[in-house]
C-alpha cells in the first residue's frame, strides 16, 4: 500500500529551480508552490518547490476540490491527489507517497507514538479486494489508516477502521482521550461520540465516549474540534453535521472522566458542503473572535459572483450564535498582524485579502497585494507560524513548461511571466497593472 520516492523536486525554501521545458520533460504535469510572508512590508512571492510526476494532477482548482490540494499540518505541507500524496517539509526533499486508491480524502498529522516527529492518519477510498463487512467484493470502501514517520519517511503502519461507503469529509481528529500522553482518534459516528484509543504501539480500540443522540444518527459529520472550551481541564467536542441546505453546529461538554455529555443546543444554518477551506470541506474551526473559544467558519459559494463566508461565533463554551455573512471565496487562518488573534485569509474579486480580527466578531480588511488570477492560483494554505516565526502563506500554481523570455517585465514565477505583483517586484518605479513603470 505504501511506498515513497523523491523526484522532480527541490526542498521548500530552496529557490532557483525551474520548470522543465516542453522539449526536455516527459512528465504529464508540473506544479509549483510559492511562499509569502504576510506580515512583512513589501512581501513578495518566492519560489519554493517544483513538483513533477505522475502524482501531480493537471487540473487542480482553487480550493475547490475536497479530495485534492494543499493541506498544512503542524510543521509541513501535504499535497493530496487521487493516487497518493506529497510530503513536503520546510527543508529537505519533497517525497511522493503512492497509495492504491481512487481518492485521498484527508490527512491529519500528529506525534502518534510520542517519539518527537509527525506521524499521520490518512483517509482514502479505493477498491477493496477483501471486502469489509457489508461491502460487495470489488466494491469501494473508505479506510482510515495510520502512517508512521521514520528517518526514511512515512509508511503505513496500521488500519484504524474501514467503511463500506465513501466518507467524503475528514471527520476524525486527534486527542488524548485516556490521558496517557499519546494520541487517540476522536470522531462522531451515528449520533454518538466515539474514540479509537491508541495502545501506544499503533493499536486502536473503538470506545464509546457518550450516548447516542437519535437526532443526529443519520447525520454526515463535516467538521470536528476536540479540546477544552470551558477551562475545566476536560476536553469537549465541537461538531458540525449535515450537508446540502442545513447544517447543525453543537457542543458536547466533557464530564471530567473522559466521557462526553449529550449535545447542547444546536445552531442551525443554511450551508452547502462546498470544498473550500483549511481541510477542503468548506468548514473550518478556529478562534477568530479573540475570546479563547473556537468559532466555526463556513464557505457558501452561492454563485461565482457572490461567494459568502458564514461566521458562527461561539457565544459561550456550549453555544454558537446565528451565522453572520462576510464576502470571500476560500479561507485559511493565521495571525497576520501578530496581535495574538487569528485572522481570516480569503479572496475577493481575484485579490488575496486578510480579514484582521479586531475582537467581538469585527474585522478590518487588508489587501495582501497578490492577484490570484495571474498566474492562476490553484490552492493556498496558511502556516500560522509559531514563536518568533511569522505566518506564511503557501500558494499552489499550475506551471507552464515554457520558460520566461527576455520580454518579461517584472517577476518570472515558476517559468510564468507574471509581471509584477507589488512595488517590491520592480527594481525601479512602481507596479501598475502588473507592469513596472516609472
Amino acid at each position: 500500500m505504501a511506498g515513497a520516492g523523491a523526484g522532480g523536486v527541490t526542498g521548500l525554501g530552496v529557490a532557483g529551480s525551474k520548470a522543465p521545458s516542453c522539449e526536455s520533460s516527459d512528465e504529464t504535469s508540473v506544479v509549483g508552490i510559492a511562499s509569502l510572508t504576510m506580515s512583512a512590508p513589501g512581501a513578495r512571492l518566492e519560489e519554493s518547490v517544483t513538483l513533477a510526476g505522475p502524482g501531480v494532477m493537471p487540473v487542480l482548482s482553487a480550493q475547490e476540490n475536497v479530495t485534492s490540494g494543499l493541506r498544512w499540518q503542524n510543521d509541513r505541507l501535504f499535497l493530496l491527489t487521487d493516487s497518493g500524496f506529497w510530503d513536503l517539509a520546510l527543508e529537505g526533499p519533497a517525497i511522493w507517497n503512492p497509495t492504491a486508491t481512487i481518492l485521498v480524502l484527508g490527512v491529519r498529522a500528529g506525534d502518534i507514538d510520542h517519539d518527537g516527529d509527525q506521524d499521520m492518519m490518512l483517509l482514502t477510498s479505493g477498491v477493496q479486494t477483501v471486502p469489509a463487512a457489508g461491502a460487495m467484493p470489488g466494491g469501494v470502501v473508505t479506510r482510515l489508516a495510520v502512517w508512521e514517520r521514520t528517518k526514511t519517511g512515512l509508511s503505513e503502519r496500521t488500519e484504524v477502521l474501514q467503511s463500506p461507503r465513501i466518507v467524503l469529509p475528514m471527520p476524525y481528529v486527534f486527542g488524548d482521550v485516556d490521558g496517557d500522553a499519546d494520541l487517540d482518534v476522536v470522531t462522531f459516528e451515528s449520533g454518538a461520540p466515539v474514540a479509537y484509543v491508541n495502545d501506544g504501539a499503533f493499536g486502536f480500540e473503538r470506545t464509546m465516549l457518550g450516548a447516542e443522540t437519535a437526532e443526529y444518527k443519520d447525520s454526515i459529520v463535516t467538521a470536528l474540534a476536540y479540546g477544552d472550551r470551558n477551562g475545566d481541564s476536560a476536553s469537549d467536542l465541537l461538531v458540525v453535521a449535515g450537508v446540502a441546505l442545513e447544517a447543525s453546529a453543537f457542543v458536547l461538554l466533557g464530564d471530567g472522566s473522559g466521557k462526553l455529555l449529550p449535545p447542547g443546543r444546536a445552531t442551525k444554518d443554511e450551508s452547502p458542503l462546498v470544498p473550500h477551506g483549511p481541510t477542503g470541506t468548506g468548514i473550518g474551526i478556529a478562534d477568530v473572535t479573540g475570546d479563547g473559544i473556537a468559532d466555526v467558519v463556513q464557505q457558501d459559494a452561492q454563485s461565482a459572483m457572490l461567494p459568502i463566508l458564514r461566521l458562527l461565533a461561539s457565544t459561550d463554551p456550549s453555544s454558537l450564535a446565528p451565522a453572520v455573512e462576510m464576502n470571500g471565496l476560500g479561507f485559511e487562518f493565521a495571525d497576520i498582524d501578530e496581535d495574538g488573534k487569528l485572522d481570516i485569509i480569503t479572496t475577493v474579486s481575484d485579490r488575496l485579502l486578510a480579514l484582521l480580527a479586531r475582537g467581538n466578531g469585527a474585522f478590518e480588511m487588508r489587501d495582501l497585494g497578490i492577484d490570484v488570477a495571474m498566474p492562476a492560483v490553484r490552492d493556498f494554505v496558511a502556516d500560522p507560524g509559531e514563536g518568533d516565526m511569522p505566518a506564511r502563506l503557501h500558494i499552489l500554481y499550475n506551471l507552464p513548461c515554457e520558460p520566461c523570455g527576455p520580454s518579461c517585465s517584472g517577476r518570472c514565477v515558476f517559468g510564468a511571466c507574471v509581471g509584477c505583483l507589488s512595488d517590491a517586484d520592480c527594481t525601479t518605479g512602481r507596479c501598475t497593472n502588473q507592469q513596472c513603470a516609472p
